[in-house]
């Protein structure tokens, strides 16, 4: 069980929903990790527990419990006579000893509320491009196959952990990259930028730029609490000294219930600030960094939740290499440390190595400095996080790391011309100018829907020429990416160009488009008018504007098009976005907007039993004429949790007496307004969303019957459990027996009868102890039991005086019932019942079901892509002329559209697609290479 500070938890929970503080996860290769917009970096803000782990797919094999950079400095305050008096300033982005951070998003600026929707964590697989607060595009690049961006700064002073630890005035970009493929998948790079933007204009002096990490390897409370530190500052390779700036952690067991052998987790300095005066690395002459050189790490300190430093002193001196613990203000010297002497021969591990012996849960920092930071001047560090695989491997994959950043990875590619917006026609000169020279290049040029039109590739000149000519009127956009024979990629920022031809390629122009919905029919007209007479296709896509899920697509040559709104579209706000292209694929768009409000099912209501507050139910019609007006009932049991939220519920048709329905709704834990929608039964279907995931916590216990002695309540405090998350927020009675000499309990969840089991599980049930070490009866004179877990909280005892045994004067008496409460948002559990009636169908006899169709399978960039419409459970299968089938395209339930994509890998020939329950209709397609 981790350590962290409830009271913070609960706040950061709080303020990650209500406003822009952030959380995401860099989660496209091997190594996943969670990014915020507030400096911490690998730590799970919404469970309260580890935010890395390795390899993807195991979330429970966990390498990073939390991290973060910290920045120090000196700071002028005031010159009395010839004297400067100087203050010693420390922010850090992650404190491991409580979870904290003293940065917010943004600038500061929009303080104490920071709401601003731009101010975010930018991810280049899901939101991407970054935006500055007015919503104006920053970038729109990209240098791996997933980026992440941020801002943040620590200007706001009520976030210091201290009033006397004023803020530095710095400003903080951070970008992620992260890779697919063997030799990348296990790295997370990460570049910050600190820039002075000191309020008062003061330049920082002596600064240290150091990241914190706690690389936990499973669980460290346990007795697999054996991670052991190491690190590698300098290294001779071919009689050259050079530093390799690399610390890791290891364990020497397996750990249990993993799949995989433990790996490796590293921290492999990259980049760093270039120092502005020679620095003695060692403090003996022995290692000079020159003025000009890049620093590197100039300290590898470590301590643990009890030598933890708490003031800004105490960071200062571990930052600049001091043992804090025994630092001496008139013997400085004395206690300089900057990498611990723990000596070699560790079998099979590189490096130097704490013994075997002193393992246990422990945070490292690695530091680089000192140098100066005028006002307005930025600095940056890069780092790489990286599992190896073997020990015997760490050393060689922290020399690739670094041979892949300064090699490959980091060379972007200046764009010269012509320039952004500028319009051009027949022959253009396109060139840009690399930081590395590579062996080739791929240009690329693309319409303003990122189809690309152009792409062109050969050895690496600088400059590509060609003829517009052959390219509609338009905007599009260009871009060259650099490689060479490994396939390593570095690209440049985007830059929009105009082709404007006299007379040539005429953009076609839409006029009047318009979206009607004047009862049930939703009606789309445009009129659409090309210069130059080509043919016309026009692509429509409706697209529901809250969740920005693509409805309905109709390709067709009319001038209007009309469709069921009943059928297709929930009630909802809407937009029509209609794209028009000519057979020379100049193409023009527009979009109108509407709402949609038709008379279905009525909303479910809560009738009997419960007091869940955090999902809504509503029915939806999909087949009018199956819907019978008859009372139905749905029905909960227990919710159950491992990755995923899952409710399970029956849904029964009281007017007939008969089970219609046993289902489970599932949801992300870390999700809201996430929809889940239900089989379909007697023409209707269930859309079930929770409205709020991760705010179900237990905030406080209250003794509502005392026997005997009273038991202060003030020694009493609940937290959640990590990992394990909460049950359904729900108060809990506890009922207290003697048995004996021992103390037992009968937890029940308040209002039910249902007694909360006894187990080592730890959610819906009860312990004491810990999961390795279990007891059903309280010990009032063990340490090790003054803490309760019950159905996914821990209430400790004596909480004031952790870790300190029970005071025999206070301990449960028989008789006694605590309350554990809720004010948070809580699931329905066994015994919460929901009712409905179907009404308002009475008119709509005349309406047809929606059948399930196959369309519009084409093939597209190596694709094969298929948009279905429809409504009902299926499985989509392909088979080859022969009738083998070839793959499995879908199987599941489809709620009006869906599209599907699978790579085009297959031979030349004809194929079909089907669909099982359709007996009939087969569609064919034909592959061509």
């Amino acid at each position: 069980m981790k350590r962290f500070i409830l009271l913070f938890l609960l706040i950061t929970i709080s303020i990650s929903l209500m406003s822009d503080w952030d959380m995401e996860w860099a989660d496209i290769g091997q190594l996943n990790m969670t990014i915020t917009n507030y400096g911490i970096l690998g730590y799970n803000v919404l469970t309260g527990g580890s935010g890395g782990y390795w390899p993807a797919g195991y979330p429970a094999e966990n390498y990073v419990y939390g991290s973060g950079i910290w920045f120090a400095a000196l700071v002028d305050t005031l010159i009395s006579g010839t004297d400067t008096l100087r203050d010693t300033l420390v922010t850090i982005g992650y404190n491991p000893n409580s979870g904290c951070s003293e940065f917010v998003p943004g600038d500061g600026s929009d303080g104490p509320a920071y709401s601003n929707i731009y101010e975010i964590v930018y991810k280049s697989t899901s939101n991407w491009p970054p935006k500055d607060a007015d919503g104006t595009t920053i970038f729109d690049s990209t240098l791996s196959m997933q980026d992440t961006y941020c801002e943040y700064s620590d200007k706001d002073a009520s976030h210091h952990f201290t009033s006397e630890n004023k803020p530095l005035g710095i400003q903080v970009n951070q970008f992620t990259y992260s890779w697919v493929g063997p030799l990348l998948e296990d790295i997370q790079f990460i570049k910050i930028t600190v820039k002075n933007d000191n309020p008062d204009f003061r330049d920082l002096k002596k600064c240290y730029f150091a990241y914190t990490a706690d690389l936990d390897i499973g669980n460290e409370s346990g007795v697999s609490a054996n991670d052991i530190l190491g690190f590698v500052d300098t290294i001779t390779i071919s009689d050259t000294l050079m530093q390799l700036n690399t610390g890791y952690q290891f364990q020497l067991e397996e750990e249990a219930g993993w799949s995989h052998t433990p790996g490796i987790p590293s921290v492999v300095y990259l980049s760093s600030p270039i120092a502005t005066y020679d620095i003695d690395l060692y403090h003996d002459s022995s290692y000079i960094i020159p003025m000009g050189d890049e620093i590197g790490m100039t300290s590898f300190n470590h301590f643990s939740l009890v030598t933890d430093p708490t003031t800004k002193q105490q960071r200062y001196q571990v930052m600049a290499g001091y043992n804090h613990m025994n630092y001496d203000t008139l013997d400085p010297e004395a206690s300089y440390s900057p990498f611990p002497d723990w000596g070699n021969n560790n079998p099979g591990y590189p490096g130097q190595n704490e013994h075997s012996t002193q393992s246990g849960d422990k945070r490292f920092l690695m530091s680089c400095g000192p140098f100066d930071l005028p006002y307005g001047d930025s600095v940056s560090i890069v780092f790489a996080i990286a599992i190896s695989k073997n020990p015997d491997d760490l050393i060689a994959h922290s020399l690739i790391v670094i041979n892949l950043w300064n090699n490959y990875l980091n060379n972007k590619i200046t764009l010269l011309a012509p320039a952004d917006g500028a319009e051009i026609s027949s022959n253009a000169n396109f060139s840009w100018q690399p930081f590395a020279e590579k062996d080739s290049f791929r240009f690329d040029i693309a319409g303003v829907y990122n189809d690309t039109v152009l792409m062109f590739t050969g050895a690496n000149s600088g400059i590509y020429n060609f003829n517009t000519l052959s390219l509609p009127d338009n905007k599009y956009k260009w871009n060259v990416w650099n490689y060479d024979y490994w396939f390593f990629e570095s690209h440049s920022d985007k830059r929009l160009v105009i082709i404007n031809n006299p007379n040539v390629n005429g953009v076609p122009h839409i006029d009047a488009f318009d979206a009607n919905i004047p009862s049930d029919r939703c009606y789309l007209t445009w009129d659409i008018f090309d210069p130059d007479g080509d043919n016309i296709l026009k692509h429509i896509v409706i697209i529901r504007e809250i969740y920005n899920d693509t409805l309905l697509t109709i390709n067709t040559y009319d001038d209007n098009y009309s469709f069921s709104a009943y059928n297709y579209l929930p009630d909802g706000d809407y937009k029509a976005f209609i794209r028009a292209i000519d057979d020379s694929l100049a193409s023009d768009s527009s979009c109108d907007y509407f709402s949609y409000n038709g008379t279905r099912p009525q909303d479910i209501s809560s009738a009997t039993g419960g007091n869940n507050n955090t999902i809504s139910i509503n029915a939806i019609a999909y087949n009018i004429d199956l819907i019978k007006a008859n009372k139905y009932t749905v029905h909960f049991d227990y919710p159950y949790l491992d990755t995923y939220i899952h409710l399970p519920y029956i849904v029964y048709d009281s007017t007939e007496s008969a089970l219609v329905l046993s289902d489970t709704a599932v949801f992300n834990k870390y999700a809201s307004n996430n929809p889940y929608y239900s089989a379909l039964f007697d023409g209707i279907g269930l859309e079930i969303i929770i409205a709020d995931s991760f705010s179900m916590s237990y905030d406080s216990v209250k003794v509502i019957n005392d026997i005997g002695t009273a038991y202060p309540e003030s020694l009493l405090s609940i937290s959640d459990i990590p990992g394990l998350q909460f049950f359904g927020g729900r108060d809990i009675d506890l009922y207290w027996h003697l048995n004996g000499d021992s103390i037992y309990v009968d937890p029940t969840l308040s209002g039910y009868t249902d007694i909360v089991p006894y187990n080592i599980i730890k959610q819906y049930n009860y312990l004491f102890g810990t999961s390795t070490t279990p007891y059903e009866y309280l010990n009032n004179s063990t340490a090790s039991r003054t803490v309760m877990y019950v159905a996914g909280t821990n209430l400790y005892f004596n909480a004031t005086a952790r870790p300190s045994p029970m005071n025999a004067l206070w301990y449960p008496e028989e008789g006694e019932i605590w309350r554990i409460y809720s004010s948070g948002d809580r699931l329905p559990i066994k015994g919460d019942v929901y009712t409905f009636i179907p009404s308002g169908i009475d008119n709509r006899s005349n309406q047809q079901a929606l059948m399930l169709n196959l369309n519009n399978h084409i093939i597209f960039n190596n694709a094969l892509i298929m948009n279905i419409t429809g409504y009902g459970i299926c499985d989509i299968n392909l088979y080859d002329i022969t009738g083998r089938m070839v793959n499995k395209l879908f199987s599941g339930t489809i709620n009006g559209y869906r599209s599907i994509s699978i790579k085009n890998s297959l031979p030349t020939g004809i194929y079909f697609i089907k669909e099982t329950n359709d007996k009939f209709n087969a569609e064919k397609i034909i592959i061509m290479k």
